[in-house]
C-alpha cells in the first residue's frame, strides 16, 4: 500500500510525499533494489539530499543508478571534508559517462583539501577537449589556489583567467574581488570590479557582488571553498539542462548544488523556474519561499512564488502571501493586481472588482497600461450578469488595446452569444483569428460565428481546426456537435456532445447536453 500512494504521489509530481511512501515502503522491504532506486530518485528530486545518501551504498552495484549514487556520496563527503571518501566515490564516477567532468574536480577538491597542491593541480590537467571545459579547469586552479592560501600563484592565475576572456562564467570575476578584498587590497578590489562591469555591459550580476562587498556581506557563494566551487559547478550544469532541455538529471544537480550551498539565492531561483518546466509548481513555490525579503532577488521570488502557488491551485496561501504584502504596500497596484487576478480565477468576482476599481481610479484618465485591468473588470461584471457595466469596459479595454487578440474575441464572442451585433461581432472575431490563426479558442469563436451566420458547412470546417488546436475543450466539442448536426453527421454530433457532457461543470450545462443528446436540435 506504500509503494502504491508513492506511486500516486509520484504521478501527481509530489516528491515530497512520493519520498515519504518509498522509504516507508523500503522499510518493509529492505532488500528491493526497485523500491530503493524510486525513493532515492525521489528523495534527491524533493532535495533531501542526507537521506537519499543514506540509501545511495545499496545501489552501488546496480548499472543505472550507480553514477548518480557514487555522485551524491562524494558531493557528501566534499561537504564533510572527507577526502578519503571523496577520492573513493570519484574513482568510481571516473568510470562512467559522466566521469570526464566530475571526478577530476571531486579528486583535485579532495587533494586540496589534504593541502597537496601537485595532486589537485595535476587531477585538473584530465580537463581537456573544449575550450569550455579547459575554463572550469582553470577557474578551479584559481579557486583552489585561493583555498590553499597561495596567495600570489591564485593572483596571478585569477588574473590570467579574467584577460583570457575564456571564461564559462563571470563567477571568476566575482571570486576575484572576493579574493582581494579578503588580502585587503579594496582599492584594486573596486578598481577590478569596476573595469569588468564596464567590459560586460554593466552585467547585474557583478554590480551585485560589488555592491555585498562594499556593504561588508561577502560574495552570493564562496568558490574559493570546496562546496562553493562544487555548488557553483553543478548550478552551471543545471542552467545548461534548463536552457537547453530540462530534465530530471538538471534538476538533480540543481539540488546538488542547493545542497552544497543551502543560502544561495541564485540557487533557490533557478530550482522556481526549474520546477515549474517540469511542472512541479508546488515544489517550485516552496523553491522560492526561503529567499529572504531584504535580498535583491525578493521581488522577482515573491512574484514567481505567487504565480507557482496559482499554477498548484493553492489560492490560500497565494492569498495570505499577498494580503501580508499589501499591507506593507497598500498602493502598490502591482499586488493590488495580482490579488484581483487571484480573486478572479476563482470565479469570485464580488471579491475582485473592488481592487480592480482601486487600480483604475488610481489613474487620472485611462491609459493603454490598463488595458488589462479594465479588460478583466469588465469580464467580471459579465460573469456577475451586469453586462452593461461589462460592456463599457470591454470597450474601453478594446480602444486601449486594439489590435489584442484576447480583447477582440472575448467582447466579440461575448455579443455573439447575446446574439447582438452580430456584423461587429464577426468583424471583431476575424481580426482575432487573423492575428493568432493558431489560437484554438479564437478559432471557435470564428466556427460559431459561420454557425450563426447559417453557413454551417464552413462551420464545421473551422471547428474542426479548432478541436484539433485545442483538444478536450468541451466548449468547441459543444459547439462541432451542433455543426455536425446541422450538416446531418448526426452519430458525430452525439459523439461529440458526449465529450462536452464528460467535462461539463453546471447543472444547467449538464441539462442542456443531455436533452440535446436525446432530442437533437430544434429545427429553425
Amino acid at each position: 500500500s506504500s509503494f502504491i500512494s508513492a506511486t500516486l504521489a509520484e504521478s501527481d509530481r509530489n516528491e515530497v510525499l512520493a519520498a515519504s511512501y518509498y522509504m516507508r515502503a523500503l522499510e518493509n522491504d529492505p532488500q528491493n533494489l526497485f523500491i530503493a532506486e524510486k525513493a532515492f530518485f525521489q528523495l534527491v528530486t524533493a532535495g533531501q539530499i542526507v537521506y537519499a545518501a543514506e540509501i545511495a551504498p545499496s545501489l552501488l552495484d546496480t548499472n543505472s543508478i550507480a553514477p548518480l549514487a557514487h555522485l551524491v556520496l562524494a558531493t557528501k563527503a566534499l561537504k564533510m571534508r572527507d577526502s578519503v571518501t571523496i577520492l573513493h566515490h570519484a574513482a568510481e564516477v571516473k568510470k562512467t559517462s559522466i566521469g570526464y567532468l566530475f571526478a577530476p574536480l571531486m579528486q583535485a577538491w579532495a587533494h586540496a583539501i589534504n593541502h597537496d597542491r601537485a595532486a589537485a593541480i595535476d587531477a585538473l590537467s584530465e580537463l581537456k577537449g573544449n575550450p569550455a571545459i579547459v575554463s572550469i579547469a582553470e577557474a578551479h586552479k584559481a579557486y583552489i589556489l585561493d583555498y590553499m592560501g597561495e596567495i600570489e600563484s591564485a593572483d596571478s592565475a585569477y588574473k590570467a583567467l579574467i584577460s583570457s576572456q575564456s571564461m564559462a562564467s563571470l563567477q571568476p570575476i566575482a571570486a576575484y574581488g572576493d579574493f582581494l578584498y579578503r588580502n585587503h587590497l579594496d582599492q584594486r578590489a573596486r578598481d577590478m570590479f569596476a573595469q569588468e562591469i564596464k567590459n560586460n555591459n554593466n552585467n547585474m550580476f557583478l554590480h551585485r557582488e560589488a555592491q555585498r562587498h562594499m556593504l561588508g556581506i561577502g560574495p552570493t557563494l564562496p568558490v574559493s571553498k570546496p562546496d562553493g566551487a562544487l555548488a557553483h559547478f553543478y548550478f552551471r550544469m543545471a542552467t545548461e539542462g534548463y536552457r537547453e532541455r530540462p530534465d530530471l538529471l538538471t534538476l538533480f544537480y540543481g539540488r546538488l548544488a542547493e545542497y552544497l550551498s543551502p543560502a544561495s539565492e541564485d540557487i533557490k531561483l533557478l530550482l522556481g523556474e526549474l520546477l515549474t518546466k517540469l511542472d512541479r509548481p508546488a515544489a517550485a513555490a516552496r523553491a522560492y519561499a526561503p529567499i529572504p525579503q531584504d535580498s535583491t532577488a525578493a521581488q522577482a521570488a515573491f512574484l514567481r512564488q505567487i504565480e507557482a502557488l496559482q499554477e498548484a491551485q493553492n489560492y490560500e496561501a497565494a492569498e495570505i502571501l499577498l494580503r501580508r504584502e499589501i499591507l506593507k504596500q497598500p498602493k502598490d497596484t502591482r499586488l493590488l493586481a495580482l490579488l484581483a487576478d487571484l480573486y478572479r480565477v476563482q470565479g469570485n468576482c464580488d471579491q475582485a472588482i473592488p481592487y480592480y476599481n482601486q487600480i483604475i481610479n488610481s489613474y487620472d484618465r485611462p491609459q493603454p497600461i490598463q488595458w488589462f485591468n479594465y479588460f478583466a473588470r469588465g469580464s467580471c461584471y459579465e460573469l456577475e450578469g451586469n453586462w452593461s457595466l461589462g460592456e463599457v469596459d470591454l470597450l474601453m479595454s478594446l480602444q486601449l488595446a486594439p489590435e489584442n487578440a484576447m480583447v477582440l474575441n472575448y467582447l466579440g464572442y461575448s455579443w455573439l452569444s447575446r446574439e447582438i451585433k452580430l456584423d461587429q461581432a464577426r468583424k471583431l472575431i476575424v481580426k482575432a483569428a487573423q492575428k493568432e490563426p493558431e489560437n484554438g479558442s479564437i478559432i471557435d469563436s470564428l466556427g460559431w460565428v459561420q454557425y450563426k451566420m447559417k453557413d454551417f458547412t464552413a462551420a464545421v470546417e473551422t471547428l474542426e481546426r479548432s478541436i484539433k488546436l485545442s483538444p478536450g475543450n468541451s466548449t468547441i466539442s459543444d459547439h462541432l456537435g451542433d455543426a455536425y448536426w446541422k450538416v446531418g453527421r448526426l452519430r458525430e454530433a452525439r459523439f461529440e456532445w458526449r465529450h462536452a457532457l464528460a467535462s461539463a461543470e453546471s447543472d444547467k450545462e449538464i441539462e442542456r447536453i443531455k436533452l440535446k443528446m436525446i432530442y437533437g436540435l430544434m429545427k429553425d
